[in-house]
């Protein structure tokens, strides 16, 4: 979660807390004195915890009454943390750079389901860097429009994660390591096999990177693709080098 929604939600859990205090007065009272300037529209720490409130990606509009309420407070942190995950979502969503956790499903409570912020299984079992293609370096030619950044090898589709693991055929060598890449997957997790082959590669690269068995050989295979990659220039088109 992003440091400045994180500390939102600490704000609003002391203000919670501000709101339910019985025995000190002194703070009851300036907590009070806060919650009345926000319903005269004047400035204070309630007025500006309902403006940051109310610039989040969908806004959050809260009256006075709702910081005197312990629960409501409560209803609000939880739609902040609705609000926060959704824009992180959509941001992850339609990022060609986030291409593996796209609609990306978690097995919560033995049920598929949505979860934007979680520790995926693979950045415990592996390093995180073994799972990332490395992007090109802008900084002495023009940026590449993504759609004629094309592969080193076949020079015929663009140099993207699934392009690269499983589907060009450009480079012997990257062709052989893929053969004995799959052989060794189907081998501690034979059922993807069968999906393997009703599965679009992308739908299938997700799968095998969501694979806890097959995870340490993707991993392998995803350093050895690199490697290979590293060893060649990259394809840059006519008119963009320096």
């Amino acid at each position: 979660m992003p440091i400045r929604a994180r500390r939102l939600i600490l704000a609003l859990g002391r203000l919670q807390y501000m709101s339910g205090i019985r025995g000190n007065r002194t703070i009851r009272d300036a907590f009070i004195d806060s919650v009345a300037l926000f319903a005269e529209g004047k400035s204070g720490w309630a007025g500006d915890m309902a403006i940051v409130l109310g610039r989040l990606p969908t806004p959050v509009l809260v009256t006075p009454a709702d910081f005197l309420c312990p629960d409501s407070i409560l209803a609000i942190q939880k739609r902040v943390v609705e609000v926060v995950d959704g824009h992180l979502q959509m941001q992850t969503d339609v990022s060609y750079r986030s291409i593996l956790l796209h609609h990306r499903l978690e097995l919560m409570n033995d049920a598929l389901t949505t979860v934007t912020r979680r520790r995926r299984h693979y950045l415990t079992l592996v390093h995180h860097r073994a799972l990332t293609l490395p992007r090109a370096n802008k900084r002495y030619r023009l940026s590449i429009p993504r759609e004629e950044r094309l592969c080193r090898f076949c020079q015929l589709e663009v140099e993207d994660e699934v392009h690269a693991l499983l589907e060009c055929e450009g480079h012997a060598a990257l062709v052989e390591m893929r053969d004995v890449f799959l052989d060794d997957l189907l081998s501690v997790d034979p059922v993807l096999g069968s999906q393997k082959v009703v599965l679009d590669p992308l739908a299938f690269l997700r799968r095998c990177v969501a694979s806890r068995k097959g995870i340490p050989v993707v991993a392998k295979y995803v350093y050895e693709v690199l490697r290979e990659f590293d060893c060649y220039m990259r394809y840059i088109p006519p008119g963009y080098g320096r």
